[in-house]
């Protein structure tokens, strides 16, 4: 585990760090793409979360297969009613930076979460 963990952070760190790049470039240069102000935040707290997560299931990979995949469930499904409920959150007390926020929160979910399944389905090979 620790040397997967390792790998999966290393990466993980490089890939969150060119996503923060494209992200500042698009917010300071490309004012019609609609990237929100707090995008850092965004990135920062995702990254978090993903490596917490992915630590909890590479600890249940060690032991049965049936467990890392309730794990996985579980994990999955808590992660995105947080989601949900912060982004709820976010809308009700901030309503006219709702839609960039909404649009870059969607965008970072989808590039970490196809990291996190693509590494590891290369992690279970």
């Amino acid at each position: 585990m620790p040397d997967s963990f390792m790998k999966f952070s290393k990466g993980f760190t490089f890939f969150s760090l060119v996503i923060g790049l494209i992200s500042s470039a698009i917010y300071w240069w490309f004012k019609a793409l609609p990237v929100s102000p707090d995008f850092l935040y965004i990135l920062i707290f995702m990254y978090i979360l993903t490596m917490l997560l992915i630590a909890l299931m590479m600890k249940s990979m060690q032991n049965r297969l049936s467990r890392f995949v309730n794990a996985f469930m579980l994990l999955n499904f808590a992660k995105l009613i947080l989601y949900t409920f912060i982004i709820f959150a976010y809308a009700w007390f901030n309503r006219e930076g709702a839609v960039a926020f909404i649009l870059t929160f969607f965008a970072y979910y989808i590039l970490f979460t196809t990291y996190e399944v693509v590494f590891l389905l290369k992690m279970s090979k």
